[in-house]
Order: structure tokens, then sequence, then C-alpha cells
């Protein structure tokens, strides 16, 4: 209670008693009346004492009133993230700052990073920051999991601070974890030329590689297995940027006549982190048929007849004499019949003027099907060979001797290889043990 609010209930008591005379009761106070003389003076003094309170209160107004302490107040200045639309293959970097805005010094405290759905924050202590100063803090994650995060700092997270604001130490920042810009590298294309390529032919392997990707490939190892290599030929390529190719040549001469696959692929080391891990391969499938000289007539099965020429019983086409069958008419017309079934257009020889072997072809390509009634021996090309037995050379396959060439080892070789280059798997007759006419499909 202050001194004028006393001063003013001691002087509206004696004021009371003054004007009253005394004889006042209040619970235990008892004040008994007074004489006139003694009443004058209870009012003077009262009167006194009001305005001695009056003027306290008025001076204790005038007064200004006691300072509070400075006080520091904490916040978080700034939460940020590094880069600003981070991927899941990026290493992120948060700073949170926090600044002290009171008019105090504010002493050691505790602060808290929440990133994204952690139960748990992050605990890193501020040291003693004077008003106006700030103190950094930094994190560095990956955050593997593409998704939208809310990381949340709070200042002075222990209450260790007595701050002239405690609703302002907390700041929040919100971003989005987005897939990273990755490279796809794949073989767009794998090819080969000539696309029926010989033994004989220089061929050229193409490559092309591209990155199909949203981000730049560095330099890359790209791998070509020809056939049956059991290790590819390796090639670097440069940096590819999102939709560019590099592509790459081989050139070769495969001098055996078989089938190949080739297999190219992109990547060959692993160097790359792609969006598409299984995609880098590519396949090319082919044949590569012995080449040889051919010596070939071409006629017109429609046109082609069978004619009795001085005696003797051939098939031509117009003027042009195809085959000589003697006096053999019957075998002629089944030739003939062959012949016009098979659409056979081409009659081949090897050795003329004097040949050792003979084959028909349709267009360049082998007989296909079967005639009603031929003779025909099979036959496996991919095991028949040129032997010599007694003293002559000979196709033979396994203890099956086919074709008998004399001395004309060359010849024999070049009769294989066509048999081989058109997979021809049986022998045909007309007219055996001594036949007129001989054909292979």
């Amino acid at each position: 209670m202050g001194l004028e609010v006393v001063s003013f209930i001691l002087g509206a008591i004696l004021l009371a008693v003054g004007l009253l005379g005394g004889g006042i009761e209040v619970k235990e106070i008892k004040i008994p009346k007074v004489s006139r003389f003694p009443r004058i003076l209870s009012v003077c003094a009262g009167l006194v004492f009001i305005l001695l309170g009056l003027w306290l209160a008025e001076r204790s107004k005038e007064r200004p009133a006691p300072e509070e302490p400075p006080a520091p107040d904490l916040i978080i200045m700034s939460l940020t993230h590094s880069p600003e639309t981070p991927t899941t293959a990026d290493t992120i970097t948060f700073t949170v700052a926090v600044k002290n805005i009171g008019s105090g010094k504010a002493g050691r405290s505790t602060l808290a990073l929440k990133v994204g759905g952690e139960t748990v924050p992050k605990i890193y202590s501020v040291p003693a920051l004077e008003p106006g100063e700030r103190y950094r803090v930094q994190r560095r994650s990956a955050l593997s999991v593409s998704q939208r995060y809310r990381n949340t700092a709070t200042a002075d997270i222990k209450n260790e601070v007595r701050e002239s604001d405690e609703t302002n130490n907390q700041k929040t920042d919100d971003y989005r974890v987005v897939p990273p810009k990755l490279p796809d590298l794949i073989i767009e294309s794998l090819t080969h030329s000539p696309a029926k390529p010989t033994t004989a032919d220089k061929i050229t392997f193409t490559i092309v590689v591209k990155n199909i990707g949203r981000g730049t490939a560095g330099p890359s190892i790209v791998g070509l297995k020809v056939g049956g290599e059991t290790l590819p030929k390796q090639y670097s390529i440069k940096a590819l940027g999102p939709g560019n190719t590099y592509t790459l040549r081989r050139h070769m001469t495969l001098s055996k006549a078989q089938r190949y696959r080739n297999t190219a692929t992109a990547d060959f080391k692993n160097q790359i982190r792609e969006s598409n891990e299984t995609n880098n391969q590519k396949i090319d499938k082919y044949r590569v048929v012995i080449t040889v000289k051919e010596d070939c007539v071409s006629f017109n099965p429609r046109t082609a007849e069978v004619k009795q020429i001085n005696g003797r019983w051939k098939i031509v086409d117009g003027d042009h004499w195809l085959f000589d069958f003697g006096k053999k008419r019957d075998e002629a017309k089944l030739a003939l019949a062959i012949i016009k079934h098979y659409r056979m257009n081409q009659s081949c020889f090897v050795g003329r003027p004097d040949p050792s072997f003979q084959y028909m072809l349709v267009s360049g390509r082998a007989p296909q099907g079967s005639y009603p009634g031929e003779d025909c021996v099979s036959f496996n090309p991919r095991t028949t060979e040129v032997k010599q037995i007694n003293g002559r050379w000979k196709i033979v396959d396994g203890s099956h001797m086919m074709f008998d060439f004399g001395n004309k080892r060359d010849e024999a070789e070049r009769a294989l290889r066509i048999i081989k280059k058109y997979g021809f798997t049986r022998s045909c007759f007309v007219g055996r043990p001594d036949p007129s006419f001989t054909y292979l499909r």
C-alpha cells in the first residue's frame, strides 16, 4: 500500500471524527465521543492528510516506472536448401541462420532442425549472441525418395533463454525432391553392309549410339562382338547430350560361310549412371555365304520344249540348245517336266567346255519343293567335303561318294563351295544308272 493511500485513509478517519464528533465503532475499532475543540483539530488534521495524499498521488504519476532489464529475442532469420530443385541423386545443403533481434544478450542456446518426416530433429549448439548478431548452421543430406518435404528449424528449442517474445522461434521450408535428370544410352541401330555378304566381301558394321535420357552422358565405352568372338572390340565415345548420337564403324572380312550374330553394347563398362540400365544392347543376325565364280546360262522355262534335231532329242529354248538326250525321248520329256515344275531358268556349269559339275537354279536360288516320283539321293551339305580317293578328287558325304572330278581338284573345291552356298541337300537324276540329266535341290 502506497504512502499516498495511507495518507488518504488517515485523513478520512480524522475528518469523520471531526465532523461526527466521535462515537464511531467499526468492528474492534472504537472511537469515543470528543469535545468541540478536538473535533476542530481533527477536521483540520484530516484535511491536511487528505491534501497530502493527493499531492503524493500526483507526484507518483510524474515519476517514471522502473525500466525492465534488456531482453534478447532469438528468431530463425532464414531456412534454405540448395540446389533450389533438388533430385534424389543430389546431396542437399540445408542452411539455418539464427539471429538475436532483441535488445539484450542471449546466452548459449540450442537449435533444432527437422528434415521432412524425421521424428527426432538434429540438435545444434548455438553460442551466446549479442543484439543483432547471427549464427549459421549447415546440414548436408541426400533424400532418396521423390516427394514433397517440409523442414522445420526451431531456435532455443530447450527454452534456455528468457526472451522478449517466445512465440517467434520457428520457421519452415517447403520444397520437392524430384527424380534426377539421368542419361540413357541405347544402341539405336546395328547394321551390316552389304546386306547379303559373302566370304570375299569387306563387311562394314555400323553402330549408332544415342542418348535418349534427360541428362548428359559422360564419355563411355561401346563394345562390339562379331560372331563368336570371346572378347568384343571396345571403342571410346565422347560425352553425349540428350538426343545426341555417335556413329562407329568396324570393317571385317569373314572367311567362314555361316550364320553370324553381332552384339553391340552401349556403356560397356557401366561407367554411366542411367535412368534405364537394361536397354544398352542390340543384336544383328545375318548369314555370310561362300563367294564363287559361277558360269550360268539363262533361259525361259515357259518357252523351253523337247525337239528332235539331227536324229537326237534335245531340250531347246528357241534356237538355243540346252540339253542333249540322244535317243532317250522319254527322259528328255521327263527332264522338261521337272524344269517347268521347279521353274528352273538357269543352267550352270563348273569347268566348261567339258564341265565336271552341273546344277540348275531358279532366279539365283536353289529349287524348292519336290517332284512326284523323282529320283534323288539326300546328303548333308555341312558334312560334305572334297577328298582324294584312289588318286581321284571326289565330293563325298561320309562314305557316300557323290561327284567325281578326276584330277580337277580346283573344280571339285569350287563345286563344293556352290553346294554349301545354295544349301543343296539332294542330288537328283533322270535315267540312272547312266543319267542323261542331273540337278540338285
